[in-house]
């Protein structure tokens, strides 16, 4: 064969076989695409996020704990707001958070789980129940108590999923729409145990 017809030939082959080798990655990349979204269609709820079967027997095990009047959780499998904010309800706890320590004593006879409980009732549920929480801090003796609440408030959600924070957030954040008289008497309250926090 004259060397003018192979060369061409041989490149004309080259060619061909790259073309080949694309078509066929383009191929085997599509049939991939495929499959993996049938996968996760298959594994997934609304808004194509992926289930998550732990997630999913956390809200089993929610549901079982949650009080009767309480909304029952959807077993999506997807950890969000409500998820959250039901995990916290029923382990005191952020999901993914070591425990809190309640414990905490003082010379003070003060049940400081309680008092916390009572704190996060009166900010947590719809419209902020000032005179409540001045009457709960208002049980404070001393700064010692004051900590110890604070202990055993710890990070809490509200149940909505949308805010968390420890008590001191808490209180700035439902007093930020109060009068300056209403924060006045916080702080005021605050400053009679020896207490200085700015809350608003």
């Amino acid at each position: 064969m004259k060397k003018e017809i192979w060369i061409p030939l041989l490149i004309i082959i080259i060619i061909a076989f790259g073309g080949l080798s694309v078509w066929y990655w383009i191929k085997k990349s599509k049939e991939k695409k495929a499959t993996d979204d049938k996968d996760v269609k298959k594994n997934t709820t609304g808004g194509g996020v992926a289930a998550n079967a732990q997630i999913l027997a956390l809200q089993k095990e929610l549901n079982s704990k949650l009080s009767t009047g309480d909304e029952k959780l959807l077993e999506d499998g997807i950890l969000g707001p409500k998820t959250r904010a039901a995990y916290l309800k029923v382990y005191g706890k952020n999901y993914g958070e070591s425990a809190v320590n309640t414990t905490t004593t003082t010379s003070s006879n003060i049940d400081f789980k309680a008092l916390a409980d009572a704190l996060f009732a009166a900010m947590n549920n719809p419209g902020t129940k000032v005179n409540l929480i001045t009457e709960n801090i208002g049980k404070l003796k001393n700064a010692d108590d004051w900590n110890a609440v604070k202990t055993a408030f710890g990070t809490r959600m509200n149940s909505m999923g949308n805010f968390s924070g420890d008590l001191l957030m808490w209180l700035k954040s439902e007093y930020k729409t109060e009068a300056p008289i209403t924060v006045l008497e916080l702080q005021n309250t605050l400053l009679k145990i020896g207490v200085n926090e700015t809350i608003a």
